[in-house]
């Protein structure tokens, strides 16, 4: 008896292996569409503010630089 109850749980962990394998290879397979990214939270969300705030002032300081170098016309 004891060598069938052997036989039945190894044939269990290998239908069980198959079906993860399976499950991972369809996951690999369709489109990450259905898992939700997880919400930023409000550090992060503060973080990106700031960051965009700064790349805009960037920006605009290259510009009014580049705008200064080209009212001055080209070197003599």
């Amino acid at each position: 008896m004891p060598l069938i109850r052997h036989e039945n749980v190894h044939t269990d962990k290998f239908l069980l292996t198959e079906l993860v394998w399976h499950q991972m290879r369809l996951l690999k397979a369709s489109p990450a569409e259905h898992i939700r990214p997880m919400p930023p939270d409000s550090r992060q969300q503060q973080n990106m503010k700031e960051l965009k705030a700064a790349a805009c002032k960037l920006k605009a300081s290259c510009a009014s630089s580049q705008a200064q170098h080209e009212d001055r016309g080209p070197a003599t």
